[in-house]
């Protein structure tokens, strides 16, 4: 039992360190943290409730296929994909703006991209493709459920500086109390989760 506890809990600070690794890339266009004045309490309890719920939103995306489908409508080389009836989500641009308004860059590509849209042939089919500028869901591919309750307006700022706030957000699991603590960063005026909501 120690030793499965000690693999998750290093699987956990390995996710974490993957979202948070400083990237090199420097000009136009590249995520910078924006100085922020520091927040109270009473500020996180009132921004976390929303960046929680669009947060989980997020991951619904990806747990199974999170849209309505047109089932009349596949890709012409693979019946498996079924263009997504959702307005707003046309192609794969829009499906990552969506991502990248609640994650960072660095974070959307280890938690959502890498696996579930830029998957390697030999490994399996992504959940999402796009062809001739339209997006297509894999219905093959299940979900599964999350036995969670989140109380992000009783959210307590555990550190922070300019811009960078570590938060604990109580949750019930299986309707036992616990907590989840989250990293969320100043990103050019927005503030986004730069680690994973669920682990």
């Amino acid at each position: 039992m120690r030793i499965k506890v000690c693999f998750l809990l290093a699987a956990v600070l390995l996710c974490f360190a993957a979202c948070n690794a400083p990237s090199e890339e420097t000009g136009p266009g590249v995520e910078e943290p924006v100085a922020y004045d520091l927040l109270t309490d009473e500020d996180i309890r009132m921004l976390m409730p929303d960046l929680v719920d669009r947060a989980l939103e997020i991951y619904s995306m990806f747990n199974g296929v999170g849209f309505n489908m047109d089932l009349d409508e596949t890709m012409p080389e693979n019946g498996s994909y079924t263009l997504i009836a959702d307005s707003g989500f046309t192609n794969m641009s829009d499906l990552k703006n969506a991502v990248e308004s609640v994650f960072s860059k660095e974070c959307a590509e280890y938690l959502f991209y890498s696996r579930y849209i830029n998957v390697p042939d030999d490994i399996g089919l992504p959940l999402y493709k796009e062809h001739a500028g339209r997006l297509y869901g894999n219905i093959d591919n299940g979900g599964h459920g999350y036995a969670m309750e989140w109380f992000a307006d009783s959210s307590i700022i555990i550190y922070q500086e300019p811009g960078f706030l570590e938060v604990m957000i109580p949750v019930k699991i299986y309707g036992e109390d616990d907590k989840r603590i989250v990293i969320i960063k100043n990103v050019n005026g927005k503030w986004l989760f730069t680690g994973p909501l669920l682990y």
